[in-house]
């Protein structure tokens, strides 16, 4: 589920993380994520992301996200991590373009 990019040779979940352990550090530093979320009765797609990707899902799916709380609840369907928030942003602007949206339709198929 989760796939890993840049410089990033340790995974280390610290033990106050967040209590499905989804927020993590890399030597010291923290790791964002970018995330797809999947919405069966609204058959909708959401690309975000964030460093903290347990406390995120779980504020899609209580409502505290105004742009999805119409559509709860939430499924993750793919996340990958990174090094810098930078690059988090360049991969989660590609998953909005028209080539990220047809993985992200390859994904969803492979799920069935």
């Amino acid at each position: 589920l989760i796939q890993s990019h840049g410089e990033v040779a340790e995974w280390s979940v610290p033990p106050l993380a967040g209590r499905d352990g989804l927020k993590a550090q890399v030597w010291g530093s923290t790791v964002f994520f970018v995330y797809i979320l999947f919405s069966e009765g609204g058959r909708r797609t959401y690309v975000g992301q964030t460093s903290d990707l347990g406390s995120r899902v779980r504020a899609h799916n209580t409502g505290r996200v105004k742009s999805t709380r119409l559509f709860v609840p939430w499924k993750l369907i793919h996340a990958e991590r990174f090094s810098s928030r930078g690059e988090a942003v360049k991969r989660e602007k590609w998953f909005k373009s028209h080539r990220g949206r047809q993985e992200i339709a390859r994904i969803l198929a492979s799920m069935q």
